[in-house]
């Protein structure tokens, strides 16, 4: 299999997820959910009339707008 042959795996491997799907797990409204859709940084991928987000993108993402105190951080990575 060759490199190329991975990379194709792999995109057809990701998982997208729905508005709805955002929506529930963040907890957030479905105008909220939307919103998110519009933002520069919050990875989207627009299907024919449809919006969908991939599900690894949208976890990292999450986690950059986590923020996490440095007493909180200093105990995680002890």
């Amino acid at each position: 299999m060759t490199k190329n042959t991975n990379v194709k795996r792999l995109e057809m491997e990701e998982n997208y997820l729905t508005v709805s799907e955002v929506m529930h797990y963040l907890k957030i409204s479905r105008s909220g959910a939307y919103a998110l859709t519009r933002r520069k940084d919050f990875p989207v991928c627009f299907i024919g009339g449809s919006i969908r987000v991939p599900e690894s993108l949208f976890l990292v993402w999450l986690k950059k707008q986590t923020y996490v105190p440095a007493t909180l951080a200093e105990n995680i990575s002890a």
